[in-house]
């Protein structure tokens, strides 16, 4: 109520309000009329309120003491706005309580669901972090680049390459394991880098995009470091790089995401997100074929990663502004459990082949992509060792 010279009106009275209300003995209140008008309000006089009648506003002894004296109204120059469902001023019965007039209350706002999305900062770190490892590598060795004989991706020759950490099993035995992390940052030349970044661009940001960077981190790690793990088993003397290990991985997560969220991603988006992640993943799979690349890594890590981002990448829904993830499904729930399994067997048979054991599922087949009599990528560990190039 702001003055006693306004024509105070409340839209939504509160049962407080109501109360204060109730103290007045000479108030009249404006309500809805009934279908059925009252002989009184044709003739323009006052219907008293009955219960029925929804309360609409108040009009207070001191309002009624202005227009008694004959103060002019300041609103009464002004036309009042039309009034499309008949209100009329209603006299209150003073025998039934206030509190028995039914209030207007003010609607219930419907929460609404809303996909929470991440700022992504993971991926352009990575991106960058790419370049920078590459040019240095490309600087320690004077700026210049094998032959295309030795290495087709236009990229730096094997022994700087392993002095910065290529997948290396004997080294990792004698103690540099440190090589279990550091080929998922390194890559054979510049063919195999720009490969990468469009995979990090075209398939990372939208992952952390919608998921954050810890997930699409989690499956960006796990995908390189199991391709490692399983490459070594493999083809224990064969160097390489796993940079694809985790590119394909989060190609892998990317076409489960699609899979997984269609209801999210419709339309023609749907569409080309898809032929682009499978023509991605097509590059990937004839870039394995190439030296010192890792096809039996990479085709890990793309299985691996599609596993892990049917579990991991879980959308964050703002309901009413409280912020949860969406409900656990029984398909991620076994496709948890299947990686775990899978993840603690290469990991068990990693250690076995460390520790001198054998492995009697632990090898290639003939045909397997990538075995041939060549220099640096051969399954065949006599091949290396006359070669005097591997280690």
């Amino acid at each position: 109520l702001e003055g006693s010279r306004m024509r105070p009106k409340v839209s939504a009275v509160s049962l407080p309000l109501a109360e204060q209300l109730d103290g007045y003995d000479d108030m009249s209140v404006v309500g809805t009329q009934s279908r059925k008008k009252s002989k009184n309000s044709k003739k323009g006089g006052d219907v008293p309120a009955s219960p029925g009648s929804r309360l609409d506003s108040v009009a207070l002894p001191m309002e009624q003491a202005a227009e008694g004296d004959g103060e002019a109204d300041e609103l009464s120059r002004y036309p009042s706005e039309p009034d499309p469902v008949g209100r009329q001023v209603l006299s209150r019965d003073r025998s039934v309580p206030l509190e028995a007039y039914p209030i207007e209350r003010a609607a219930t706002i419907p929460q609404t669901e809303e996909l929470v999305t991440h700022s992504v900062w993971l991926i352009d770190a990575l991106v960058v972090a790419t370049i920078v490892i590459s040019i240095t590598i490309v600087a320690r060795d004077a700026w210049r680049f094998a032959p295309l004989a030795d290495n087709p991706l236009f990229g730096t020759k094997v022994s700087v390459l392993n002095v910065y950490g290529l997948k290396n099993l004997p080294a990792m035995i004698a103690g540099q394991w440190w090589r279990l992390i550091t080929p998922i940052f390194l890559h054979v030349g510049i063919g195999d880098l720009v490969l990468d970044i469009l995979v990090l661009i075209f398939a990372g940001v939208p992952l952390e995009n919608a998921f954050g960077f810890r997930p699409v981190a989690f499956v960006y790690l796990t995908s390189g470091l199991l391709g490692v793990l399983v490459s070594s088993i493999l083809q224990r003397n064969v160097l390489g790089v796993a940079s694809g290990c985790a590119s394909a991985g989060l190609l892998g997560a990317r076409l489960a995401d699609i899979a997984k969220n269609d209801q999210r991603l419709r339309g023609s988006f749907v569409r080309i997100s898809t032929i682009f992640v499978l023509l991605l993943i097509i590059i990937e799979a004839a870039s394995s074929l190439m030296p010192l690349t890792n096809s039996v890594g990479n085709a890990v890590g793309f299985v691996m990663g599609a596993l892990a981002a049917v579990p991991v990448l879980r959308e964050r829904i703002k309901i009413g502004g409280i912020v949860r993830p969406a409900p656990f499904t029984l398909v991620e729930l076994c496709a948890a459990v299947i990686w775990t399994l899978v993840s603690v067997i290469i990991a068990l048979d990693f250690n076995a082949v460390v520790h001198g054991g054998t492995c009697f599922y632990c090898t290639l087949p003939a045909w397997w992509p990538g075995c041939s009599n060549s220099i640096y990528w051969s399954c065949n560990a006599e091949v290396i060792r006359q070669s005097g190039a591997a280690f």
